[in-house]
């Protein structure tokens, strides 16, 4: 289990907010900060990446209860098919 001085220490330089007290999951506001929401949150999230350097994304499809969205995949290849 990470904890709460690993995730200050970690999302702190990219300038993500940490409550103060990060206990039993978090807080809303920082699942808000770390995690897009509808398809132009998430193109936006997923391109900055690459437009900061990085060569590789790594995303994770979340479902409803928090479990792996494999039925999402197409929607993720569709929207990310023009970036390169």
């Amino acid at each position: 289990m990470i904890t709460t001085d690993e995730l200050r220490r970690l999302l702190g330089p990219l300038g993500i907010w940490m409550p103060p007290p990060a206990r039993n999951g978090g807080s809303d506001r920082l699942i808000d900060d770390v995690v897009p929401h509808g398809r132009e949150a998430a193109l936006a999230g997923i391109s900055a990446h690459p437009a900061a350097g990085a060569d590789h994304v790594v995303v994770q499809l979340l479902g409803e209860r928090g479990r792996f969205a494999a039925g999402d995949l197409a929607a993720l290849a569709e929207l990310t098919a023009g970036l390169r």
